[in-house]
């Protein structure tokens, strides 16, 4: 027990899930983007294959929100 109040890291929190997003599989990241660039309006099948994208930019990348907008000039138009 302990009486300060307790903190939540976000900094580290971020760097878990770019870890994750790193180290997963590139097919299991796309899935999960689509949704994420469907909510910008974009439709995945009209430029290149979402794994492709999670592999170009899944170093830069912390959330899938950023990378799908970080991903959304690969669809335009």
């Amino acid at each position: 027990m302990n009486v300060s109040a307790s903190t939540f890291n976000t900094k580290k929190l971020l760097w878990l899930n770019h870890q994750y997003i790193m180290n997963s599989d590139p097919a299991h990241v796309a899935r999960h983007l689509s949704w994420h660039i469907g909510q910008l309006g974009i439709d995945p099948s009209e430029g290149p294959a979402l794994v492709e994208v999670v592999k170009a930019q899944r170093e830069r990348s912390q959330t899938l929100v950023e990378m799908a907008r970080a991903s959304a000039f690969f669809y335009a138009i």
